[in-house]
């Protein structure tokens, strides 16, 4: 499911991805139905690296286990300093080692889709378990393909790309030859995006979450931003904290539990120190703790 577009050029990164998730019920004619969905999924993840630094999307599998997919991103490559070529050989890996074979029996074409800047050389990067078009034929592992971005590449992944329009298609090609002024505005043209695939007429809609989080990020890793683009103003309904891997340090539950903290006070139930320092002292130990083999 899910619409996650990338746009990697020398000059900066963007990233737009939704947070719908789709339940599915098997029929007997062999097709499935939608019993419900969520639209509390992130699928992104923000990574720093000894050489670089890396933002990753994702669609196909939203579940490992009782975790997202983006947590469990960010518990594989935790606890060791890695390069991005390092780091991203280690999700291959993990994703074919526990993804490949649910993603086969379900008949779910996964692909993780990267920018990254390595060394700040620009590189657009897909890890997935299908062969492509046209036949799209899923494997029982996982594979990298990956292209130096001296010119600008256009990743759009997920069931919801096909709800873009031919206009839009072609407008994201043509913005993604030119450096804007400020690469906030790419963010929201990419939010914008999403929003007219949404509310497209194309069936594909349904795949994809009203709200979504768009992220840009320069050649120096440094100094970019995440925003989400809200559909509705009610915390309680909102995703968490989008995944953030430091150089191996893994930074999310801390970055959450100050959030919830802020929701609290602004509730008027605030959390007391005593409580606070738990669980920052609980994530601290988590954010360097490698995956469990």
């Amino acid at each position: 499911m899910t619409l996650a577009i990338t746009i990697v050029a020398p000059w900066n990164i963007w990233q737009c991805s939704d947070f719908r998730v789709v339940h599915l019920r098997p029929r007997p004619n062999g097709q499935s139905e939608v019993t419900r969905t969520e639209d509390r999924s992130v699928k992104f993840v923000q990574l720093r690296c000894r050489d670089g630094a890396a933002h990753l999307a994702y669609s196909g599998l939203a579940m490992v286990g009782n975790d997202q997919v983006s947590d469990w991103v960010r518990r594989q490559v935790r606890g060791y300093s890695r390069t991005v070529d390092g780091t991203l050989i280690r999700i291959r890996e993990a994703a074919t080692a526990e993804l490949a074979g649910l993603a086969k029996a379900t008949g779910v074409v996964h692909a993780f889709a990267v920018g990254a800047y390595v060394q700040r050389c620009p590189w657009a990067v897909a890890i997935t378990n299908t062969t492509g078009p046209p036949a799209f034929r899923i494997l029982d592992r996982f594979e990298t393909a990956a292209v130096r971005a001296d010119e600008p590449k256009v990743m759009v992944i997920g069931e919801g790309r096909n709800a873009i329009s031919g206009e839009d298609c072609a407008l994201l090609l043509r913005v993604a030859q030119r450096r804007p002024k400020r690469p906030e505005d790419y963010s929201r043209l990419l939010a914008n995006i999403h929003h007219r695939a949404r509310h497209s007429k194309h069936r594909a809609r349904h795949m994809i979450s009203e709200a979504c989080i768009t992220s840009y990020m320069p050649p120096s890793g440094d100094g970019g931003r995440a925003q989400t683009h809200w559909d509705n103003p009610n915390p309680s309904t909102w995703p968490p904290s989008p995944p953030m891997v430091l150089d191996g340090i893994d930074m999310t539950d801390t970055e959450r539990v100050m959030v919830e903290m802020l929701m609290a006070a602004e509730a008027g139930q605030p959390i007391d120190d005593a409580e606070f320092k738990r669980r920052v002292d609980e994530a601290g130990l988590h954010s360097v703790e490698p995956p469990k083999p």
